[in-house]
């Protein structure tokens, strides 16, 4: 269940699909491929199968018909018997596409099949007959491979059959004691016979993931026009094909017949009073489980999302006391995933929720989950105040719990906002809860944020961004500017940073910080990324045939990034389609991601070098964490963060930490460049401390497109610099410095 998707699709995309935006290379790979091969099992009814006219039917193929609908590809749909069958036509070339593909991710890799983000998952039931107690299993032929098929022989015995329908009866009559099914099938398979004897029990450590399949011998583009339109189709609206199907009638047989009526007739001809009792009894045991499934979180154990939000949603109308909505999270809890693994996780979670219980919820408060480490909690309110103390005494609880499990710095983060009853609705509470936890910055120390009214004017600039972020971005709207980099010793520019700006037609200009930290939040800003780093390949390739002397440019690249296997080859397809030599480009993240995301970064970084890309880290020394960077990290470029040199004045103390660095990175061989420089005295700091390439306002601002050819044209030197600054020695700046500290 993907809350963030279903959060955004609810509070700013609407009920209609969000549009997307296709490359160049997309659009003209749809042109020129009038028809894609698919394949489908022809009997995974009802998620896909083959129907009465031998076409391509189910939950699946809806899904698909979305995917047309918004690209504008075709599909030829080949019908295969088995998963095997639909892998073996990935491989062979005759289709690039499965559409339910349903195994491990571990297979995809190891067929070489690429998947896009899951489209739909499925809870896993077992079937049981009580009075069977024979140990044998059902199971599909092809629904496991052979290692798991070798697992499961040493503990279970295994019958194999045709049809799920046909194991489904073989558990019924007795010839087997289990099988596993998915929800969706199992609800459609029990229309079709009498199975009310059979016992279910969900699987929490089990589900079924759904993913499209995409060959490797497809082109890229399939793959990422795919994962586009799937992420525009909103989650209910694919949820809803899965339940329709699974509500979907059978074909109705003459066995079916009997089945269903005769048998039926004779029990209300002789029990009636029984029948009826028995199926209010079974249909109020089902309703229980599917509510269990559908309102409770199935690792916590509290309400879900959809639960809270209706009763809360009810109390709003109806209680006149007043309340507090808190949204609160775990800080850094994808890192503690990472570091001690998803049980632990898990068991944090847990212990989260039962501390909220014992140490925050009173009597008439709610609390429940939103998804995976976010919870919210309704409490009375009473003063602002006491609304800290309570959260404070609550946190100190939960870490004093959580250092038993396991040995991390637990910091929670909280946005509240006062409840007016009678009168509010609980998703704007919950959007402006969400705005107050997004304020805070400080990973490191937990606290609570109240919703103020300022934060009302931001909500309503972040939607007015998020209502003409689309179509300025086809208008191009956004425009690279340039600012320039300097050679202190020889005052040429050495190189620039592209840095994005939006020319809003009535606005004017925008700065970027009232709209990137939103595209962070909502994903766009890869789209924006990719555009900005596309034109400025688009110029380097214009000043390279007008003869005008090109200078290396650096491009940032957002934390978004570093989840895309194919970063690396897409910004390589895009500096290629423009003929770019590989050093003029320089890719550029923050010495924050990189430690966040070590792992991923390192290999991303590996195919960068073997590129022949220039990798730069940016804010270097903001964190605790640059040694260890500078030992595992295999870059070209350092960007000394502009804290150093921040101050009116720097110590003696920071000048020497300046110092040490700048040389530690020089004896590794790596460029050192100092950002933020906006005073002379910088500069000569900056000489004496052996670092001679800077950037900052005292050189120049961000220059549009044609200002900064103006200034590579002419590389003159920028205004009020003066050589004679760099004179004063390095042990008279240190005597300076130390003087200062004395004072």
């Amino acid at each position: 269940f993907d809350y963030n998707s279903l959060l955004h699709s609810y509070y700013f995309v609407g009920d209609s699909q969000k549009q997307i935006v296709l490359t160049r290379k997309e659009q003209e790979f749809i042109n020129n491929n009038p028809s894609i091969n698919a394949v489908y099992r022809e009997y995974w009814t009802p998620i896909e199968f083959k129907n009465k006219n031998d076409e391509f039917d189910g939950a699946a193929r809806k899904v698909f018909d979305k995917i047309s609908q918004i690209t504008g590809l075709s599909f030829n749909f080949i019908p295969v018997k088995t998963k095997s069958e639909a892998i073996e036509a990935l491989q062979n070339g005759k289709a690039l596409i499965d559409t339910a593909f349903d195994n491990s991710l571990q297979a995809a890799e190891m067929y070489q099949i690429n998947v896009t983000k899951p489209y739909y998952t499925i809870p896993m039931e077992k079937i049981s007959n009580p009075k069977v107690k024979n140990n044998i299993s059902a199971f599909t032929y092809g629904s496991i491979n052979p290692e798991n098929l070798n697992k499961l022989a040493s503990t279970t015995n295994i019958m194999l059959k045709e049809t799920n329908k046909e194991c489904l009866e073989a558990v019924r009559k007795g010839e087997a004691e289990h099988l596993y099914l998915n929800t969706t099938i199992r609800k459609y398979l029990f229309q079709t016979g009498n199975y009310k004897n059979l016992d279910i029990s969900f699987q929490d450590d089990s589900k079924t993931v759904i993913y499209v399949g995409v060959s490797n011998s497809a082109p890229i583009e399939l793959y990422t026009i795919i994962e586009k339109a799937l992420l525009s189709i909103l989650p209910s609206e694919i949820s809803g094909y899965f339940d329709s199907a699974s509500r979907m009638s059978p074909p109705l047989t003459f066995s079916l017949f009997i089945t269903k009526y005769t048998v039926y007739f004779i029990l209300i001809m002789l029990l009636s009073i029984t029948v009826i009792m028995g199926v209010v009894i079974y249909t109020f045991l089902e309703h229980q489980k599917t509510q269990r499934a559908l309102y409770f979180d199935s690792n916590t154990e509290i309400w879900n999302s959809s639960k809270f939000e209706h009763e809360i949603t009810k109390k709003l109308k109806e209680e006149k006391d007043r309340y507090v909505l808190l949204n609160m999270n775990i800080s850094r809890f994808r890192f503690l995933n990472d570091t001690f693994g998803r049980e632990k996780g898990n068991e944090v979670l847990k212990l989260f929720a039962k501390t909220l219980k014992t140490d925050l919820i009173q009597k008439d408060e709610n609390y429940g989950s939103l998804w995976a480490d976010y919870f919210v909690v309704f409490l009375k309110f009473t003063t602002e105040d006491e609304i800290r103390i309570r959260f404070e005494k609550f946190v100190q609880a939960f870490q004093l719990n959580a250092e038993k499990v396991c040995s991390f710095r637990f910091v929670i983060k909280s946005g509240a906002v006062i409840a007016e009853t009678n009168i509010e609705k609980f998703s704007s509470l919950l959007e402006r809860a969400n705005h107050a936890v997004n304020t805070i910055s400080d990973p490191f120390e937990s606290q609570i944020v109240f919703f103020t009214p300022d934060m009302s004017k931001e909500i309503e600039e972040l939607k007015l961004v998020d209502q003409n972020m689309i179509q300025a971005f086809k208008n191009q709207e956004f425009q690279p500017y340039y600012q320039p980099k300097y050679d202190i010793n020889t005052n040429k520019i050495c190189g620039a940073e592209a840095l994005v700006r939006w020319i809003h037609p009535e606005k004017g200009l925008i700065p970027p910080i009232f709209f990137l930290p939103y595209f962070e939040r909502c994903g766009f800003i890869t789209e924006l990324d990719y555009y900005v780093f596309e034109r400025t390949c688009q110029n380097l390739r214009r000043w390279i045939d007008r003869g005008i002397r090109v200078v290396p440019v650096s491009c940032n690249f957002s934390r978004l990034h570093a989840k895309d296997d194919f970063f690396p080859e897409k910004v390589q397809i895009i500096a290629d389609m423009y003929n770019i030599p590989h050093h003029l480009l320089e890719i550029e993240i923050t010495e924050s991601i990189a430690m966040e995301k070590m792992e991923i970064v390192l290999r991303h970084f590996k195919k960068f070098k073997e590129m022949g890309f220039i990798i730069s880290i940016d804010d270097f020394g903001s964190g605790y964490s640059s040694l260890t960077l500078l030992e595992q990290m295999n870059i070209d470029v350092i960007k000394m963060d502009k804290s150093f040199l921040q101050a009116n004045y720097t110590s003696a103390r920071e000048y020497e930490i300046l110092i040490s660095l700048i040389q530690l990175a020089q004896k590794l061989g790596l460029t050192v460049i100092c950002e933020g420089i906006e005073t002379s005295r910088h500069v000569r700091l900056l000489h004496e401390a052996g670092c001679f390439y800077a950037q900052g306002f005292y050189f120049s601002k961000p220059l549009p497109l044609a200002e900064f050819e103006k200034a590579l044209i002419e590389d003159r030197p920028p205004e009020g610099f003066a050589k004679a600054e760099l004179n004063l020695g390095n042990d008279e700046i240190l005597e300076e410095l130390t003087a200062l500290d004395e004072e």
